[in-house]
């Protein structure tokens, strides 16, 4: 599990009938917690937004204690916030913007009623989740908001798997619903495990994009409404299972890969966001189950160490990259570093 996020973008070189109109620096986004805040390091966001909201949504990881409800680097913890691993923890977190989404003034508001986020939605605890949690992916599906995630119970975070969690809104109240089943993947007792969800909606139907600690990106498919119950995609029963079995969707050799993300698009291709050694990198394809080599996207700027996690949006003809960002300050044996965005515009 990690955290962090920013960069500048550099001009993307697009497949196809879509061509790139412009494009804009990254800003950061003023979250409570950010590359300034000592031994804090936040990350991992998914940011959400459809016409006619008020609002973005961004759910996200943050390493930190937690005091008056709100992450923080300071001690006491609030009671019952300590863990296997102490007061430290990675715990899921939420947020809003009621601007645009990028400019910082627009995060963390008061949204009139006295509620001012960022707000604690998941904290350690239950089987195989008793140490560490992160890493959220969020999605409406099928009359129930559904939010899957990576937990573990090593504080090392070793052996991860992925978890799921319910709720009637969007702001919750959350409940756990234990690991996802069907999910398989190349794992040991001393490696990362299965990690760092993402979730493709397609024609009605629910997908888990993630990792397995040999770097390889799978896919599997949700096998009823509870969105629970998964079958892995390429997937061969006539074939010992394996490194190649079930099939990666994407494969770059000596290289680490992670964080990946499929979006669909209406022309019938498919884009792959995803992190590879440190930086994000995209690639196409008409088969959301098999992807080229991908290429950079966006790359370490200066005093950065990497950047990771991508969250793709589109809103009203933009199409925005959320992402995590690297620096190269530590506390412990943590980088620190905060949550920006970078955008583009395309016709």
């Amino acid at each position: 599990m990690r955290r962090a996020a920013f960069l500048i973008f550099l001009l993307l070189l697009l497949l196809g009938s879509v061509s790139l109109a412009s494009t804009t620096p990254a800003f950061r986004l003023a979250t409570t917690l950010d590359a300034n805040t000592p031994n804090i390091s936040i990350g991992a966001p998914d940011v959400l937004h459809r016409d006619g909201w008020d609002r973005y949504l961004m759910y996200f990881s943050a390493n930190s204690t937690v005091q008056h409800g709100k992450p923080s680097s300071l001690p006491p913890t609030d009671p019952g916030t300590a863990g296997v691993c102490g007061e430290w923890a990675d715990r899921i977190w939420m947020t809003w913007s009621f601007g645009d989404g990028i400019a910082p003034s627009g995060w963390n508001a008061d949204d009139g009623y006295g509620n001012v986020p960022p707000f604690l939605l998941l904290s350690p605890g239950g089987c195989g989740e008793s140490a560490l949690i992160g890493d959220p992916s969020v999605v409406f599906w099928q009359g129930k908001w559904h939010l899957y995630y990576e937990g573990t119970d090593f504080c090392d975070a070793s052996q991860g798997r992925i978890f799921h969690a319910t709720a009637d809104s969007w702001f919750g109240p959350w409940t756990k619903q234990g690991m996802v089943t069907g999910l398989w993947g190349m794992t040991s007792l001393t490696g990362s495990g299965l990690s760092w969800p993402a979730v493709l909606e397609e024609n009605g139907d629910l997908y888990l994009v993630f990792q397995d600690e040999n770097q390889r990106l799978l896919c599997a498919k949700a096998l009823d409404a509870s969105a629970h119950h998964f079958r892995m995609e390429g997937w061969n029963p006539a074939a010992p299972y394996g490194v190649a079995n079930p099939r990666p969707i994407v494969e770059v050799p000596g290289s680490m890969v992670s964080d990946g993300q499929v979006v669909p698009y209406a022309d019938g291709r498919y884009r792959l966001l995803v992190t590879v050694d440190h930086e994000i990198r995209e690639a196409w394809s008409t088969d959301k189950l098999r992807f080229p080599l991908p290429t950079r996207l966006i790359a370490p700027s200066y005093g950065e160490i990497g950047v990771s996690d991508p969250s793709f949006l589109r809103v009203a003809g933009l199409e925005r990259v959320y992402y995590t960002r690297w620096d190269d300050l530590f506390h412990g044996s943590w980088p620190r570093g905060s949550i920006n965005v970078a955008y583009e515009e395309f016709r």
